[in-house]
């Protein structure tokens, strides 16, 4: 992938991760790039400018809790999780 390509993408994750609570998780930025054929070296370019752009990577699992308890609190029931 060209770098001004490879940039451009960048840029774009870090404006869904900043409408996302300023949170991804390794399946959104997988999917993001899904088909690019990105090695090992663009993978931690892509880590690291997420951290330098203020956007956590966090654990899958760990989103999916945080989407249910919102989701609880929204309809105002007893949140057991």
């Amino acid at each position: 992938m060209e770098k001004e390509v490879f940039l451009d993408k960048l840029k774009k994750l870090v404006a869904l991760g900043k409408s996302k609570q300023n949170a991804l998780d390794a399946t959104e930025i997988n999917d993001f790039f899904a088909g690019d054929n990105l090695g090992p070296e663009q993978m931690d370019e892509i880590y690291n400018y997420l951290e330098h752009s203020n956007i956590d990577v966090v654990p899958v699992k760990l989103r999916r809790r945080a989407a249910e308890f919102i989701d609880c609190i929204a309809v105002r029931r007893s949140c057991i999780l």
